[in-house]
């Protein structure tokens, strides 16, 4: 049993470790699509900070001052450095464009990458990188093959590490593997792919937060995929997918019909009404439009679940992305207030605070839109819709206004709600026409 337990761990940390060296081969590839992208961008608005200065100093009839404009070129790329003096003697106001829009793009290039960078090292546990190459004679594969080196590196002195304190574990855990129970043993499988790391805070250890040492879900997904075919799990995973969108919808739809089962099919709204006749058309049946819902026949309510079921769906749909977008939005607002608030300081470091502020505002909104997107996708598996009362013909005898003049009214006390539904108390509205 221990032995088991230990080549499923030792299985499924190769997946995880496979999986990892995948992820930072994509992580390569996006920065050598996106982060030239940027940097060009960087020195386009550095151009444009030159063209201001070009035409305000022709319309004043002023030469162009290299270093008043390198300065305003580089502030308007949101960088608050400055060229060399040994660079800008070279610097003319004939090249100065060019120059300085090229050192705008290698700085602002090399400024990204050593962020990604180091977000990358933290998040996959990867040593520094220190021979990084300048942003001009980077090689994009190079660097992809150094990283992957790293990271196997890595992830091999961890599952060394690993297969030690996983044999400690189910060694300490499984005893006696004849008496172990199912729901034991699942508790030990999940365990030992957590681990509790440890903090010290002075000379005392304290409990730490909880990480994962692996997941089972690879290794899992790996074993399906060696014993299935992948093209035809991905149709199998569609078809069940179409399956239960159409499921989900028929009982939307049944559980509409049952809402308004004494309503007439003539009280529908005119797209819904539209829909129904055109799918009951399609389909050979008639529309009786003096009916209600609960006198339908099987092919008139079967079509009438489809109509019904998607125009609920749609509108479920639309309250879910409003709330999605409602909450978040709210989200956003304070995080932009929160930086409006902060970024005078960048002042502190030489930058301009309005074009940090105009660059960091915009990547909160392209993270806005993916949150937006995720969470939508996320929700919609999940949502639950909840059942609307039945509209019968009791529950609008009983509805507000209903109840006659004179009725007894013992049943309302004085300062209760009047059931009239004017929102005052009954003794100051209908008590006295009652006689009460």
């Amino acid at each position: 049993m221990r032995a088991c337990v230990l080549a499923m761990a030792r299985s499924a940390a190769e997946r995880t470790e496979a999986r990892y060296l995948e992820l930072v081969s994509e992580r390569v590839a996006r920065w050598a699509e996106q982060l030239p992208a940027r940097a060009k961008s960087r020195g386009e608005l550095a151009e444009l900070a030159y063209d201001g200065a070009l035409e305000d100093a022709r319309e004043n009839g002023r030469p162009l001052q290299v270093r008043v404009v390198a300065k305003a070129m580089f502030d308007n790329a949101g960088l608050g450095q400055l060229l060399p003096r040994a660079e800008l003697q070279h610097v003319t106001p004939e090249n100065l464009r060019v120059e300085v829009s090229r050192q705008v793009e290698q700085l602002s290039g090399a400024e990204q990458l050593q962020t990604a960078l180091r977000g990358l090292q933290v998040q996959y546990k990867l040593p520094a990188i220190t021979a990084v190459p300048a942003w001009d004679a980077l090689d994009w594969d190079a660097l992809q093959d150094a990283l992957e080196e790293s990271a196997r590196a890595a992830q091999a002195a961890m599952n060394a590490q690993l297969q030690r304190e996983l044999a400690q574990l189910l060694e300490l855990r499984i005893t006696r593997a004849e008496h172990l129970t199912r729901a034991e043993l699942g508790r030990i499988i999940v365990d030992v792919s957590f681990n509790r790391e440890a903090t010290v805070q002075g000379a005392r250890a304290q409990p730490g937060r909880v990480v994962q040492r692996f997941a089972y879900t690879g290794y899992v997904a790996a074993e399906l995929e060696d014993a299935n075919d992948t093209a035809g799990m991905q149709a199998d995973l569609m078809e069940h997918l179409m399956r239960a969108f159409d499921a989900r919808t028929h009982a939307l739809g049944e559980a509409e019909i049952q809402r308004l089962s004494s309503a007439k099919v003539a009280d529908l709204e005119p797209a819904a009404a539209a829909a129904f006749s055109a799918v009951l058309q399609a389909e050979g049946h008639v529309l009786d439009a003096s009916a209600s819902f609960s006198e339908l026949t099987a092919g008139a309510r079967s079509a009438a679940q489809i109509v019904l079921g998607r125009r609920v769906a749609t509108e479920t749909m639309r309250q879910l992305m409003l709330s999605v977008s409602s909450q978040l939005w709210v989200d956003f607002l304070t995080s932009i207030e929160s930086l409006r608030t902060s970024i005078g300081l960048e002042a502190y470091a030489q930058r301009d605070p309005l074009m940090a502020y105009k660059s960091r505002a915009f990547d909160e909104f392209k993270q806005l839109l993916n949150d937006m997107r995720s969470t939508v996708v996320a929700r919609m598996f999940t949502w639950q819709v909840r059942p609307a009362a039945p509209a019968t013909a009791a529950a609008a005898a009983a509805a507000p206004g209903a109840t006659p003049k004179g009725a007894p009214a013992a049943a309302l006390g004085r300062n209760d709600p009047c059931r009239c539904g004017s929102g005052k108390k009954y003794k100051n509205c209908c008590m006295k026409s009652d006689g009460a």
